[in-house]
C-alpha cells in the first residue's frame, strides 16, 4: 500500500509502541486533573497520532501542520506544552479550540473531554464521517468496552494504566487508517448491529511505520 502524499515514514515503530505504554505504566487516578496525568495523556495522544494515516487530500491541504482541536474544553491543559514543539510525520502540532463538530471538519485530531461526550454524540448522530481522529478522555472510569457515537478512539482506565479502545468500523468510514500494529494493542469496540471486524494489515499501512 502506498504512503499518502506528504506523509513521512515513522521509523522504529517497535520503540514508539514501547514508549506509548511504558510511559503510562503507573498512573495515579487520585486526581484525574493533575498536571502529571495531563502530561501522560498528551504523550499518549502524540504517540497514537504517529500510527495514523490521513487521506492524501489532508496532507495536501495541511502539509506542514497537524491541527489538534479541543471540543468545548481542553483535557490536556498544561500537558500540551510538553508536546507543543513535536512533529508527526513532519507536520508541526497546532492547538485550537472548537465549539461544534461542524466546525471541526478541518481538524486532524479532535480531543473530547468526558463531560462533553453527550454533546458531541448528539451532533454526531446527525452525521459526521470526516477524516478527523476523535479521541475522548474516559480515564476517570474503568473501561466499559462500548462504542460512543462520533468517537473513534477512547482513552480508558485499565487498572493502573491508561489503555485505549478503537471503534474500527467508525474509523473505516472516515478514510483514516490506523496501523495494524497499533490496533493489536487496542481493545476493539463496535457499533451496535455491526459485525466484529478482525485486525489485519489492511486496517493500517504498516509500511508507513517502519
Amino acid at each position: 500500500m502506498s504512503r499518502p502524499v506528504g506523509a513521512k515514514p515513522v521509523r522504529h515503530w517497535q520503540l514508539l509502541l514501547a514508549v506509548l505504554f511504558s510511559i503510562c505504566a503507573q498512573v495515579s487516578y487520585a486526581d484525574t486533573q493533575s498536571d502529571k496525568l495531563r502530561h501522560v495523556k498528551a504523550a499518549f495522544v502524540l504517540n497514537i497520532a504517529k500510527f495514523v494515516s490521513w487521506p492524501a487530500e489532508v496532507y495536501q491541504a495541511r502539509p506542514e501542520q497537524l491541527l489538534m482541536c479541543h471540543y468545548q474544553g481542553d483535557f490536556l491543559g498544561k500537558g500540551f506544552e510538553t508536546i507543543r514543539e513535536r512533529k508527526v510525520g513532519g507536520r508541526q502540532l497546532l492547538s485550537q479550540p472548537r465549539q461544534s463538530l461542524v466546525d471541526s471538519s478541518e481538524c486532524d485530531i479532535l480531543l473530547v473531554p468526558e463531560e462533553q461526550l453527550p454533546a458531541l454524540s448528539e451532533e454526531a448522530a446527525l452525521g459526521f464521517d470526516q477524516p478527523v481522529l476523535t479521541i475522548v478522555d474516559l480515564t476517570s472510569r474503568e473501561a466499559e468496552g462500548i462504542a460512543h457515537p462520533g468517537i473513534l478512539l477512547a482513552l480508558v482506565r485499565d487498572g493502573a494504566r491508561i489503555g485505549f479502545e478503537v471503534n474500527l468500523s467508525a474509523v473505516n468510514r472516515t478514510g483514516l487508517q490506523l496501523s495494524s500494529q497499533l490496533l493489536k494493542l487496542a481493545n476493539i469496540v463496535r457499533d451496535a448491529n455491526t459485525a466484529i471486524e478482525s485486525v489485519s494489515p489492511e486496517s493500517g499501512d504498516d509500511d508507513n511505520h517502519r
